[in-house]
């Protein structure tokens, strides 16, 4: 997360390597790089070696099937209230949850990518980031969850006011739509022929196994986001390391460069200062700041 906030510029990382090729003017043009131009090519050094496509996608896979394990817990535990088999009520909770549970992390992602912009924008908090990416994480998570809530308030007060009001006028029509639908989905054969299966498989299972099936369904949610987060930390940790490790490298070749650079330049000042042009001349300047 944090590392991904100095984006990639091809153009400065193109001014390095033409700045380095070893002869001496694009040596002292490598001494005098901004620091902007380091960290870019350090940037481009660390998306190779720590594969960060790949992981983005785990991230993102990890983060989508949080919602679909939270709808999925909510079936599970959905009782029968208006259909013989409980399928549609299951169906509801289901859809209601994951929808509820995207959106949720919709404005939790429009935050994160806010948090971006802005280490993006202000070299101190992107620099604050990249030492303390466990901080910056907790607070950029706090931020979302203090948005989240607000929303939620305010998405109450919309439903009292008008989602109420409409469900009331038209509760007739509401109400033979949810059961017709209730009544295909009690009827439908392949979910029949599934849910047959589904029983005989359970009573051969052992209770201690069934046990542990719905532990595992009941916090599902709960894993997944734990192991998405824990992902997403080690993976920005690994970056952290990885950038700082290429940037000390260009800094430290930078500063070496420049030290050898000083001596080289004193040394050719001496040898110019032996020659008996510049001795005579040296004597002469003396010679009037006396007088």
């Amino acid at each position: 997360m944090q590392i991904t906030a100095i984006g990639a510029n091809p153009q400065r990382n193109s001014q390095l390597r033409q700045n380095f090729e070893g002869k001496r003017d694009n040596i002292d043009a490598f001494i005098n790089l901004d620091d902007s131009v380091l960290q870019m090519a350090a940037y481009e050094e660390t998306a190779k070696s720590v594969n960060d496509k790949k992981h983005k996608k785990l991230d993102n896979l990890l983060i989508n099937l949080v919602p679909v394990a939270a709808g999925i817990t909510t079936a599970a535990f959905t009782p029968k209230l208006l259909s013989k088999t409980g399928r549609y009520e299951k169906l509801a909770g289901f859809l209601t949850t994951t929808a509820g549970w995207f959106a949720s992390f919709g404005i939790i992602d429009l935050v994160f990518k806010g948090k971006q912009k802005l280490d993006e924008k202000f070299d101190k908090l992107r620099g604050f980031s990249q030492k303390n990416p466990l901080v910056s994480f907790i607070a950029t998570a706090g931020a979302s969850f203090g948005i989240l809530a607000g929303a939620n308030k305010l998405l109450g007060k919309f439903s009292d006011k008008y989602i109420t009001k409409l469900i009331d006028k038209h509760d007739a029509k509401i109400s033979n739509a949810i059961l017709k639908t209730a009544d295909k989905l009690d009827k439908n054969r392949v979910l029949n022929w599934a849910s047959k299966g589904i029983s005989k498989l359970a009573q051969k299972t052992p209770s201690a196994l069934k046990n542990f099936g719905k532990s595992l369904v009941k916090y599902a949610p709960f894993l997944v986001a734990f192991g998405a987060i824990c992902h997403s930390i080690n993976h920005t940790n690994v970056k952290n390391r990885e950038f700082n490790k290429h940037y000390d490298y260009y800094k430290n070749l930078q500063d070496e460069l420049s030290k050898k650079r000083i001596q080289e330049l004193t040394l050719e000042n001496d040898l110019l200062l032996q020659k008996p042009e510049n001795v005579e001349d040296l004597a002469l300047l003396k010679d009037n700041v006396d007088l």
